[in-house]
């Protein structure tokens, strides 16, 4: 088991960097010959791009493993600023080395899946070309639109575009107006997605700090 897992990786890194480094690279992703994850700077922060694999997936049992990659865009001053509005509750504040994140499959339209299977050896290049073909068609360009705290202010929070999924990552759009002077739309977006009783107890120490910035 333990060397089936070690053969599988080392073929897709090997596919990796025939088929999907070069493509990646002019985009200014990199990834280290012994690792999965592609990588670049952006202003304050960095993005990766996680080649993940599951072995033996329990909804393909034939299969020796699936591929599904995930993406995290981490911008540092925006997720310094959310542990400072969060306060205490380390739990409000969320994953703290992300400020998006989720599978790739996400960055395309519904419908649009990004998980391929491993069965063989040769099944591996298959699975390059078809990452190779996703990454550069969905993900890269919606990478390419999150690269400053700016970027994030009006990031689609609904509908089938919508790039912030989850409650924590609402925070980080809070956070990115505030640092970029857009401290009233902040509040907006607070009082739309939490202002019901229930959430704004919930989400307290948030709507202290933007009463702090208002006094």
């Amino acid at each position: 088991m333990k060397a089936q897992r070690a053969e599988i990786r080392a073929h897709l890194r090997h596919w990796l960097g025939r088929l999907v480094d070069a493509p990646l690279g002019d985009t200014g992703f990199a990834r280290r010959s012994n690792s999965l994850i592609y990588s670049r700077r952006i202003e304050n922060g960095v993005q990766r791009i996680d080649v993940s694999v599951e072995h033996h997936p329990v909804e393909r049992p034939n299969a020796a493993a699936a591929v599904y990659p995930l993406y995290r865009v981490s911008m540092h001053e925006v997720n310094t600023l959310v542990r400072e509005m969060a306060g205490d509750d380390a739990h409000l504040a969320g994953d703290l080395r992300s400020t998006l994140w989720g599978p790739v499959e996400w960055t395309s339209p519904k419908g649009v899946g990004a998980r391929w299977y491993v069965y063989q050896p040769d099944s591996v290049p298959g699975v390059a070309r078809a990452a190779r073909r996703f990454l550069t068609k969905y993900t890269i360009p919606m990478l390419d639109a999150y690269r400053t705290s700016a970027d994030l202010c009006d990031a689609p929070l609904d509908g089938d575009s919508r790039v912030v999924h989850q409650d924590w990552e609402v925070l980080r759009v809070v956070a990115a107006r505030i640092l970029t002077g857009r401290v009233r739309e902040a509040r907006e977006l607070m009082d739309a997605r939490f202002g019901r009783a229930g959430p704004r107890r919930r989400y307290r120490p948030v709507f202290e700090f933007l009463d702090s910035l208002a006094g």
